[in-house]
């Protein structure tokens, strides 16, 4: 907080204060019925700050806050403002929401179009912007996980329509990285970075939305996309005595789970 207004034996003058040393600040330098100007400069990451706060107040002679206080925030109305602030003698109290809100995305096959499930993906937090560079040659994704072990705060898999939910409860900067994607190229695993903020307070944002930085891997229409490994297999027919046979037809069927065959 900034407290702006004249000071007992400071004159006019503004001080810069935290809810942990403002009484200690203070004490003794508040003068009855002079204005003071309170502004909220910043709350702690966990915490939502609906928009600029700034509080005008005066004291009686008791030394409590008198009742004609104001409270003015941006784009907000005289109740709205108000919920934000109670007053009880000589307390202030302003009140902050838990900082909330949703990243959904979807992992989806380059060539089908279809959702990925099972593609596992770890998120890590920072108060200060991520570092990604790496040396040439060097696999990013065990790089960065390395690098970012103690920042890490969860892990998600896709749902069965490729769907990714990730719950953010921080205000700052993270880092997304695809670790596990059976059956699709490693190479092309996403990484990648996006910043969160007051303005992204309880909602249900998209990677376009949050201006996600694609350090590797491919991002079409908000989408993070992955080619399959493609392989091949030769088939040869061949009789009791090893003999090669013509004109045999074979069916080829996809089947979701492994299975033994016998002939």
């Amino acid at each position: 907080f900034t407290i702006t207004g004249t000071f007992a034996g400071e004159g006019y003058t503004s001080y810069n204060v935290t809810s942990a040393n403002i009484e200690e600040t203070l004490k003794g330098k508040l003068i009855s019925s002079e204005w003071y100007t309170l502004e909220e400069i910043q709350t702690l990451n966990t915490y939502y700050k609906p928009s600029p706060m700034t509080i005008r107040f005066m004291l009686d002679s008791q030394g409590n806050i008198k009742d004609n206080y104001t409270v003015t925030m941006n784009e907000k109305s005289d109740e709205e403002t108000k919920a934000y602030v109670q007053v009880s003698g000589s307390q202030l109290m302003i009140e902050n929401d838990d900082f909330t809100t949703q990243l959904e995305f979807y992992k989806q096959d380059s060539s089908s179009q279809e959702g990925i499930s099972g593609a596992v993906f770890k998120l890590y937090y920072s108060e200060t912007p991520f570092v990604t560079t790496v040396q040439d040659g060097e696999n990013k994704g065990d790089i960065l996980t390395n690098r970012y072990q103690n920042s890490f705060v969860q892990e998600v898999a896709s749902d069965s329509n490729g769907k990714v939910s990730l719950n953010l409860t921080k205000k700052g900067h993270y880092l997304l990285i695809e670790t596990s994607n059976t059956g699709y190229q490693s190479d092309h695993f996403m990484i990648g970075t996006f910043d969160i903020g007051d303005e992204d307070y309880n909602q249900t944002l998209s990677l376009d939305d949050v201006s996600m930085n694609v350090i590797q891997g491919t991002m079409i229409n908000d989408k993070v996309v992955n080619d399959r490994i493609l392989g091949s297999v030769t088939l040869y027919k061949l009789n009791d005595r090893n003999q090669s046979l013509e004109g045999v037809e074979f069916k080829l069927v996809k089947q979701e789970t492994l299975e033994t065959l016998t002939f």
